[in-house]
């Protein structure tokens, strides 16, 4: 089964798995860019899942509109080229792949957790281009559209 995994933020990232291999389309993401990239990779079958996110406690409105702008990007180009595609929660995916999540209502520190799952990933996917991302949250769109992507796979 082919699957495409979305993280739709704004270092957004997708990734197409198929037959164990990856091919990944991340930031910037121009409509165009995305047009090509999922024109050369997916088709009718594939399974296509974008996280569902919401915003952050204290997150200014200029990052939660650009956030909402970069997802609607998605929703466009995928409703354009006629493919459907499934909103998923990060709480489905991730329990879905038997990874820790954090206790409903316990607090907990995002980055911490955003580092376990590059962890994850880095593990499942060792050879993807890790070291050419700079930053965590570059390095963590790339692991959640991987991860997702295999939990789309598993056929939950």
């Amino acid at each position: 089964m082919n699957t495409l995994g979305i993280d739709p933020g704004l270092k957004t990232c997708a990734v197409l798995l198929r037959d164990g291999e990856y091919a990944a389309h991340c930031f910037p993401a121009s409509a165009e860019g995305m047009c090509v990239f999922l024109s050369a990779h997916v088709d009718s079958t594939t399974r296509v899942c974008i996280e569902e996110v919401e915003g952050f406690r204290n997150q200014p409105a200029p990052r939660a509109f650009a956030f909402g702008l970069e997802t609607g990007k998605w929703h466009g180009v995928l409703g354009a080229l006629g493919l459907d595609f499934e909103m998923v929660k990060p709480s489905l995916w991730q329990n879905g792949l038997d990874l820790p999540v954090p206790a409903e209502g316990a607090s907990w520190k995002r980055n911490t957790h955003k580092k376990h799952l590059i962890e994850v990933a880095q593990r499942l996917y060792h050879d993807a281009p890790w070291s050419a991302l700079k930053t965590i949250e570059k390095r963590s769109a790339l692991a959640d559209a991987l991860l997702i992507a295999r939990w789309a796979g598993k056929g939950e």
